[in-house]
C-alpha cells in the first residue's frame, strides 16, 4: 500500500466500531487521548452515582451486615460474571482482587512471616519500580536487608547470579518473567 492509500487516523476513527463507547466516559468532550496503561484511565460516567448508591445504601444501609450478605461473595461471583463473558471460563475460574501492587504485597508480607528469623530479601535492579518499592517497604517494615542483584535487562537474572546471593538467611527471592522495559522474557 502506498502512502496516498493509507487511511488516516481520522478515516480509522470514523470505521471503529468501539467508537461509540468513548461517550461513556468522564472527560471526552475534550480531543485529549489519554494512554497510560499503568495508571487510571478516565472512570466511566456511572462510576460516581454507583459509588454514592455503594456508599448510602451498601455501606451506610447495611453497615456490618454487608460483608455476610454480599461483601464475601463479591470477588468469586464478579470473577464467575467476567470470566465466562471475557474469557470463557467455567464456574470458579476467575476471582477479582486486589490491584496487583496490593496483592505483591501481601504475599512478601506472607512469605516472610512464613520465614521467621530469615533477613533478607532478593531482587534485581530491573524490577518493575514499584515492585521495588513495595520490596522496600516490606524490608523496612520487617526489619530485613535488600540484597541487589545488578542485571543485564535483557537477560534477566542468571542461576549463578542467583546462587551467589542467596542463603540460609533468604526469606524471599522476587523475580520476574518478563522484563518490564523490553517486554523481553527471561529464562
Amino acid at each position: 500500500m502506498t502512502t496516498a492509500h493509507r487511511p488516516t487516523a481520522a478515516d480509522l476513527d470514523a470505521g471503529d466500531p468501539l467508537a461509540p463507547y468513548r461517550a461513556r466516559f468522564v472527560g471526552t468532550e475534550t480531543p485529549l487521548v489519554y494512554f497510560d496503561g499503568n495508571s487510571l484511565g478516565r472512570p466511566l460516567e456511572v462510576t460516581g452515582p454507583r459509588l454514592a448508591g455503594f456508599v448510602e445504601q451498601e455501606w451506610g444501609g447495611r453497615l456490618i451486615r454487608g460483608w455476610d450478605e454480599r461483601w464475601y461473595d463479591l470477588p468469586l461471583t464478579l470473577g464467575d460474571r467476567l470470566g465466562r463473558v471475557a474469557l470463557g471460563a467455567a464456574a470458579g475460574q476467575v476471582a477479582v482482587g486486589d490491584s496487583t501492587t496490593v496483592l505483591l504485597y501481601k504475599l512478601m508480607r506472607a512469605a516472610v512471616a512464613a520465614r521467621p528469623g530469615r533477613t533478607e530479601l532478593v531482587l534485581d535492579r530491573d524490577q518493575f519500580p514499584t515492585d521495588r518499592y513495595v520490596a522496600a517497604g516490606v524490608a523496612e517494615e520487617c526489619g530485613l536487608t535488600l540484597r541487589w542483584i545488578e542485571v543485564d535487562a535483557s537477560a534477566g537474572v542468571t542461576p549463578d547470579q542467583l546462587a551467589a546471593v542467596v542463603g540460609p538467611h533468604t526469606a524471599l527471592v522476587v523475580l520476574n518473567h518478563v522484563a518490564y522495559r523490553s517486554a523481553t522474557r527471561r529464562c
